[in-house]
């Protein structure tokens, strides 16, 4: 009876071990699944370094898009001003200078609205994407300042153009309103000239972006 005991108690022991050949099998699925996690990790990273890619050339084209033509729009203001107040001093009145964009009236912002839009900004690099919100930021709000000047240039100037004495006092100066109108315009270009720095800086920033 001792030795059936002994014989029952060693079967026991050898129909518990995990048979290798298990251990195997489950090693190679264990494998075969880490690696598939792995590759759709390294699939998943490319695919986002793409639209990364994608999505910092298309920025790139918008902001030189503005740095391509503000510089533009501060000369044709600056000179419209300056020959104004030669003009003055010269003792001539004529209407108060002012400056129409001749196409869109303000910057283009359709690809950063985009970005917003869709989540791309978290492919972006953290410290680039708030430089790239400031200076959006700062080009809505100069543009709604100048669809507020544009408007009052339609209402209170062009329709007076004909007769230049509207625009004056009897004492020879502009009326308070177009004064204030004039210098609207010369507070708008500074404000673009500062945009014009900020973009040439985002600019170096997103090609150095574009680079590694």
């Amino acid at each position: 009876m001792a030795g059936t005991r002994f014989q029952n108690g060693s079967q026991g022991s050898t129909g518990g071990r995990v048979p290798v050949r298990l251990i195997a099998e489950l090693g190679i699925i264990f494998v075969g699944v880490f690696g598939a996690f792995v590759a759709e990790d390294v699939r998943q990273q490319r695919e986002d370094d793409q639209r990364a890619r994608q999505t910092y050339a298309a920025l790139l084209g918008e902001v030189r898009t503005f740095s391509e033509r503000a510089p533009l729009v501060v000369a044709e203001m600056e000179a419209s001003v300056q020959s104004w107040n030669e003009a003055f001093a010269r003792g001539e009145r004529l209407p108060p200078p002012f400056y129409r964009e001749p196409r869109a009236e303000t910057p283009p912002t359709a690809i950063w609205e985009a970005t917003l839009a869709s989540g791309g900004v978290a492919l972006l690099d953290p410290n680039l994407f708030n430089e790239l919100a400031v200076f959006y930021n700062r080009v809505v709000s100069t543009s709604d300042r100048f669809r507020r000047y544009s408007a009052l240039t339609e209402v209170e100037v062009l329709p007076h153009l004909s007769d230049a004495s509207h625009f004056y006092e009897d004492d020879g100066q502009l009326r308070g309103l177009y004064r204030m109108h004039v210098g609207l315009l010369t507070e708008i270009r500074l404000e673009i000239e500062q945009l014009i720095s900020e973009a040439e800086v985002l600019e170096a920033g997103i090609l150095s972006a574009l680079e590694r």
